[in-house]
């Protein structure tokens, strides 16, 4: 349990898992919004980036594997997909911006 006074948990752990925590909360709300099945293969490939991410970030931090940058960038990839996802559900035309 010394990993989580150490301040590399909070960076390497805490912040990606905050961070990740934040997407699928946008993802889903997306999804609450427009459904069809276009946002829900999105949110699934989000959903199973977001799983594999953690899985490798608990095995890192609490039981000692060996440190690695895959659960990172594939945060960083479901952050660029949701932002994908958010620009493909927004309004298009004249009469929808305000």
């Amino acid at each position: 349990m010394d990993n989580l006074k150490s301040p590399e948990f909070y960076y390497w752990y805490l912040l990606p898992t905050m961070t990740g925590l934040a997407v699928l909360v946008w993802t889903i709300k997306l999804i609450l919004k427009k459904t069809n099945i276009k946002n829900v293969c999105i949110t699934v490939t989000i959903l199973l980036l977001l799983g594999v991410s953690q899985l490798i970030l608990i095995e890192m931090f609490f039981f000692g594997a060996w440190p690695t940058f895959i659960p990172h960038i594939a945060t960083g990839i479901s952050i660029l997909i949701v932002t994908l996802q958010f620009f493909l559900n927004r309004p298009r035309g004249l009469g929808n911006q305000k």
